[in-house]
């Protein structure tokens, strides 16, 4: 599938996308609050300043993904994996991380709450 399809579907109000594969796909700016993209790949896609809030994302293969500014509060992003990530002022705040892979190599091992990701 490819980024226009996703965000078609998206506004005609499909909110289930798990298990797709939307490696290298262009969601920039995207809004996509809500939705389910549960074990997808998003190997090296841009969702630079996408509206993720609230989306489930558990072990999701984000990596390599351009989230530069991206609204990720209260977003499922357990035990995804966020490798070389650009997370760079993403809105992190209340996101599940546990067991996720952080773009230093590094598994997450609790619960954890940041506010913006700055490294």
């Amino acid at each position: 599938m490819h980024g226009q399809e996703l965000i078609k579907r998206y506004d005609e109000g499909e909110r289930s996308f798990g298990k797709v594969d939307l490696t290298g796909a262009d969601l920039a700016g995207a809004n996509l609050k809500g939705i389910n993209l549960c074990e997808a790949s998003l190997v090296a896609a841009n969702l630079r300043e996408a509206d993720l809030l609230g989306a489930n994302l558990e072990g999701t293969d984000l990596w390599k993904a351009n989230m530069k500014g991206a609204i990720l509060t209260e977003a499922d992003l357990r035990e995804a994996n966020l490798c070389e990530a650009m997370l760079q002022g993403a809105d992190l705040r209340g996101a599940k991380l546990a067991g996720a892979i952080m773009p230093d190599g590094k598994r997450k091992r609790l619960f954890t709450r940041l506010k913006k990701f700055t490294d």
